[in-house]
């Protein structure tokens, strides 16, 4: 049975997958494209790599004016030994020592997460953690913190040497990520680099049409083979009628949050790691450094009981009864959602959204939401 993507989350529509035989053919000279409009495929030429496409979305043609532009899709296609491999070996380690990120009916393959993720119990955006279950099963296949930066720099440079639209596009989504404080910093020798925070790996991907709503700046992959010659699959967006095939290595840039897309695996083998960062941390970060200007806050934040609020957390206060706060900074703040159940000079009785608790806070620590940045 499908449900109407408009009334799921992120507008998914889980179990709507292709079936490996609704793929283009895997034969590059095979004239039947399966009804695919538009099908990329790496050049048989070594002579023509790297291979670059750029393809526009605009909106129809009225009258002698172009219609407005509304996403961009890059493709790239590399030689066999383009894939650093720093990437390929953490890569590999990722998709055995975490867990994977969801399980849905009619999808296949594995998909693992890395790099920053948000913490509702803390309000935070923290790190992904290898999971300790699998860690057991291999105590001699290590990577290091230092391995570890090392892939995700060597990750985020192959776009920016790639090619001058790639590079554009990805310090585009770097400097809109500063502005909200939400960037992922390593330090190679002596200098530091500002990353994507967010990472995944995957494995053998055949999952459902979807668009990653929560996504906060465009998507950034790169896709190879995990052995030579071995291994199929198409990244496809079935609103366009376009498939990527991914045979070869090959660099991928679109925006998930506004394009359908989903990848079609015809022989397992495509491995990717796919880079960009999320819209919740973004989101705090935004709010935390809405309290540092109280005295704008001040005219406009006239609160009244029922009102839908942010509320600012001090980690050393909370970690009294949570210990697991105690290992953040203590004078580090966190916000959470609420809503106003009293006032009573300056002090606000609030309930938590998240787990409905009940606690009196002071009028600086509360935002009206309708007023925040």
């Amino acid at each position: 049975m499908i449900t109407k993507g408009s009334k799921l989350p992120k507008g998914n529509i889980p179990g709507l997958t292709y079936h490996p035989d609704q793929a283009p053919s895997g034969c590059r000279d095979h004239p039947d494209n399966k009804k695919w409009n538009h099908v990329l495929r790496a050049p048989t030429e070594k002579s023509q790599l790297p291979f670059l496409f750029k393809i526009e979305i605009r909106d129809p043609v009225i009258g002698n004016k172009s219609g407005k532009l509304i996403s961009v899709i890059l493709v790239q296609f590399l030689p066999d030994d383009g894939v650093p491999p720093t990437v390929r070996h953490a890569s590999s380690f990722f998709l055995y020592h975490h867990s994977s990120v969801r399980k849905t009916p009619h999808e296949s393959g594995s998909m693992v997460a890395i790099g920053l993720r948000f913490d509702p119990r803390s309000a935070r955006h923290v790190n992904y953690q290898a999971s300790s279950k699998k860690r057991k099963l291999d105590p001699q296949f290590v990577l290091t913190e230092r391995q570890k930066n090392l892939s995700l720099l060597d990750f985020n440079q192959l776009f920016y040497k790639s090619s001058e639209w790639f590079n554009r596009s990805l310090s585009s989504s770097i400097n809109k990520l500063k502005d909200n404080n939400h960037i992922l910093e390593v330090q190679c020798g002596r200098n530091m680099f500002s990353l994507l925070p967010t990472y995944m790996c995957s494995s053998s991907l055949h999952n459902s049409v979807h668009r990653d709503s929560s996504d906060f700046t465009a998507s950034f992959s790169i896709f190879y083979q995990e052995q030579c010659n071995k291994g199929l699959s198409y990244l496809v967006f079935p609103d366009i009628s376009l498939a990527v095939e991914l045979r070869k290595p090959v660099l991928v840039r679109w925006d998930g949050a506004n394009m359908k897309h989903c990848t079609i695996t015809v022989n397992n083998g495509i491995t990717s790691m796919f880079g960009s960062a999320k819209k919740i941390p973004a989101a705090l970060s935004k709010k935390i450094k809405q309290f540092q200007f109280p005295e704008k806050r001040s005219k406009v934040n006239q609160l009244a009981v029922g009102d839908d609020v942010s509320v600012r957390r001090k980690n050393s206060t909370l970690s009294i009864k949570d210990k697991y706060l105690s290992k953040f900074p203590p004078n580090s703040y966190s916000v959470v959602s609420a809503k106003v159940l009293s006032i009573h000079c300056d002090n606000i009785t609030v309930q938590y959204e998240s787990k409905k608790n009940i606690s009196v806070v002071s009028r600086k620590d509360v935002l009206k939401q309708s007023t925040m940045l």
